[in-house]
C-alpha cells in the first residue's frame, strides 16, 4: 500500500518541534546505521501512530518507513 502524500508527521518526530534537529549528514547517517544495526531490545516504546507493536512489527515498519524515504529521495 503506498503511503499517502502530504501527511503531517506527529510533533514528536517533527524536527522543528519535538524531534531531533539534523546536524551533519555523514554523522547522522553513521548514527542511523549504528542504531538500525543494533536492532531493538525487548522493551520498545509504543509507536506514535500505531500504538504498541511487536518487535517483528516494529522492525517491518522501520524497514518500510526507511524504504519510503529512500524512494522519496531517489536513494
Amino acid at each position: 500500500m503506498p503511503w499517502p502524500h502530504n501527511v503531517k508527521t506527529t510533533w514528536e518526530l517533527d524536527q522543528r518541534q519535538g524531534g531531533t534537529q539534523p546536524t551533519e549528514f555523514a554523522s547522522d547517517l553513521d548514527t542511523l546505521c549504528t542504531l538500525f544495526g543494533r536492532g531493538l531490545g525487548e522493551e520498545v516504546a509504543a509507536n506514535a501512530m500505531f500504538g504498541q507493536m511487536s518487535k517483528t512489527e516494529r522492525m517491518r515498519f522501520a524497514y518500510l518507513h526507511m524504504d519510503h524515504h529512500f524512494r522519496q529521495f531517489g536513494v
